[in-house]
């Protein structure tokens, strides 16, 4: 199986808190508060003795019929609150009793795709939205003492990109978007990159991007939407999808397929042939890939999920598609699995984000010249000759600004450079972090 190969900077690249919405260093990790996980064959009768947890009772039935998820010997039931807002409520096995968290995670989707973060082996919670109604959007820590849930000491919030969040529905006034035509996309062999679309291909592959952004299945308001929005744009995102995904070829029971893998995005595209043309699309995010297939458990910094865990299941799920029946089938989730749905739509939206504060970076144009002049090795052998090097997107830390690039001709992401988050005139690179990730 292929590897991701990277050099011992990584680490400190990871702990440093870069991320689309990664969480703070500083902030407290599940490995802090590790209990020993005892899920037995029979849980105890649940026990509902309070007003309160009588009317949301159904839920908490339906959630306790699952295994242990939570603090070693519960079952964390994630309940709804009101109107953008989600509460948890943690059941002991071993007893039935039920103890609820206090506050609400609110408008959690405005910054990821879940209200919490848990594990089964650690007390601690993390609520990914507002405490409540109010208060910031960010990383909020709580660790389960067996009857209540307390504030950790630490408390840290999520590292945004250069401005605070936006309010992404119907992605009017993304930051970036205008400027996606300055995206560099491959320009290497057919066979080894992925595919320059021809113009019927970007128009059908367009309007499956245009169902994965508007959602029309879950969004009222997806057909007004989609009327106020420039089509333009919906179109240059699928171009910059086509062309800047790593690309594998199938014959699955003699039917021809392409995958393609958007690490940008973290977005799998199925193109279903019939001869030489695409009889359809199919989206898939990676989470889905890891979580739902692979059985996964994440980590909630999408960098660490990025360098350290979803290369491995890239790989894995290249050698291993082939063997599903109906690969296009896992592929159409998105537009009727309404979490699938949020997800995939993140993901792109979070790609043009991305992508604007790379190519608006000040130092986008000397970090190309200077990784191209420069003599970088990729496990442990230089680079290719003619095999240029591009900045694609581009994060903001909390003392660092980092540039990942990828190389022109298979566009992997190949390593990240990184600078001073203030300088912006001299661009002298802090690090260069060179690495491997292979389709």
């Amino acid at each position: 199986m292929r590897k991701w190969v990277f050099i011992a900077a990584l680490a400190s690249l990871v702990a440093s808190g870069f991320g689309i919405y990664a969480f703070a260093a500083s902030g407290p990790k599940f490995k802090d508060y590790e209990v020993e996980v005892s899920d037995p064959k029979s849980h105890a009768g649940l026990v509902i003795d309070s007003p309160d947890m009588k009317r949301v009772q159904p839920y908490l039935e339906q959630a306790y019929r699952g295994p242990v998820n939570f603090a070693g010997h519960y079952i964390l039931a994630v309940i709804g609150a009101g109107e953008n807002c989600e509460t948890a409520v943690a059941i002991d096995v071993q007893t039935g009793r039920t103890h609820p968290l206090e506050v609400a995670s609110c408008h959690w989707r405005d910054n990821d795709d879940r209200p919490f973060y848990f594990h089964a082996d650690s007390r601690l919670l993390v609520l990914s939205g507002r405490v409540g109604m109010g208060g910031k959007i960010g990383a909020h820590y709580f660790v389960f003492d067996g009857t209540t849930f307390v504030t950790a000491d630490k408390q840290g919030k999520n590292q945004n990109l250069a401005s605070d969040p936006e309010d992404l529905d119907g992605l009017v006034g993304v930051q970036g978007v205008e400027i996606l035509k300055d995206m560099e996309p491959a320009a290497g062999p057919a066979e080894t990159s992925s595919l320059v679309p021809d113009e019927k291909m970007l128009q059908d592959f367009s309007a499956v991007v245009a169902t994965a952004i508007f959602r029309p299945a879950f969004n009222k308001q997806a057909a007004a939407e989609l009327k106020a929005f420039d089509y333009d744009k919906v179109i240059k995102t699928a171009d910059l999808l086509l062309k800047t995904s790593m690309r594998h070829r199938y014959e699955i029971n003699g039917v021809r397929f392409d995958l393609l893998y958007s690490w940008i995005s973290d977005t799998f595209i199925l193109l279903r042939y019939k001869g030489d043309e695409v009889e359809s699309f199919g989206l898939m995010s990676g989470s889905f890939v890891s979580e739902q297939l692979f059985k996964a458990q994440e980590p909630p910094n999408i960098v660490e999920v990025l360098v350290r865990y979803r290369p491995v299941m890239v790989a894995k799920f290249v050698e291993n598609v082939q063997l599903l029946d109906q690969p296009d089938s896992l592929f159409s989730r998105f537009t009727s699995d309404e979490r699938e749905s949020l997800i995939v739509r993140n993901n792109i939206v979070g790609m043009m984000k991305l992508i604007g504060a790379g190519v608006a970076d000040p130092c986008r144009t000397y970090a190309k010249s200077y990784l191209n002049s420069s003599k970088l090795t990729f496990k442990g052998k230089p680079r290719e000759p003619g095999n240029e090097l591009y900045t694609s997107i581009g994060f903001t830390g909390p003392d660092s600004r980092l540039l990942a690039f990828s190389d022109r001709k298979s566009n992997r992401m190949v390593g990240f450079i990184l600078f001073d988050v203030d300088d912006k005139t001299t661009c002298k690179p802090k690090n260069i972090i060179t690495s491997s990730f292979e389709m």
